[in-house]
């Protein structure tokens, strides 16, 4: 709060946020939070007062229990970001780092509810799956700050998300592992259905993607005898 009231009394060219987190634990359940504001309009005396919230959240829930005398973990979560949060009037300002979102991964304008599940089969093997549904606006990070609100007179309430909604069904697997302290390793597979494919009113597409990785390090052959 202190250095939002200096950026606002001394004019500096900056974009504050405030942001918090939280977990609540009463095993084997675990609920946990996240918000971030960039901006929300307490007064309504002017049309700039129309400003809609620009805001992050994400909310989780944790199950947890065991099979096979293995940790298995149930989740939850719903994640959303409206548009303009992390957009600002001047592009050296944006919530980005090397065009990517320093937030949420999921950019702007966009909302996702997840269910999923991980289980710590071994150290060398750790198996996690989801299936999740995204909604996805025409909002973008890099977009004209075009400030909509002052093209209206009263109240302006935009749905959330924006514009023609990309609306994405998908599954992912997660495949990961530890040879401590050698290598670690991971690989990924993901499939979506795509309604409304890029913003166009009825088109449909699906998509696929592979990931994997490895790591090591060669510290372990050099070790002192």
């Amino acid at each position: 709060f202190w250095y939002h009231a200096q950026q606002l009394n001394l004019g500096l060219d900056d974009n504050t946020f405030v942001g918090g987190d939280i977990q609540l634990l009463f095993p084997p359940v675990r609920f946990s939070g996240e918000l971030l504001v960039d901006d929300i309009q307490v007064e309504s005396q002017t049309q700039d007062d129309e400003e809609p919230p620009e805001v992050a959240l994400a909310v989780q829930a944790d199950f947890g229990t065991s099979l096979f005398e293995r940790w298995l973990t149930f989740s939850a979560r719903y994640e959303g970001v409206t548009n303009w949060t992390y957009n600002q009037n001047k592009v050296w300002n944006r919530y980005l780092y090397m065009e990517e979102p320093l937030g949420s991964g999921l950019g702007n304008d966009v909302d996702m509810l997840s269910v999923g599940a991980r289980f710590f089969a071994r150290p060398e093997l750790i198996i996690g799956a989801k299936a999740f549904y995204k909604r996805k606006g025409e909002g973008e990070i890099e977009a004209y700050w075009a400030e909509p609100w002052l093209d209206v007179e009263g109240d302006y309430n935009p749905p959330f998300p924006t514009g023609i909604v990309e609306k994405t069904t998908g599954m992912r697997v997660d495949l990961s592992g530890d040879r401590w302290p050698y290598c670690s390793w991971d690989a990924n597979f993901e499939y979506g259905s795509i309604q409304n494919s890029g913003h166009e009113e009825g088109a449909r597409s699906d998509y696929w993607q592979l990931g994997m990785s490895l790591k090591g390090g060669l510290y372990p052959l050099f070790k002192q005898p």
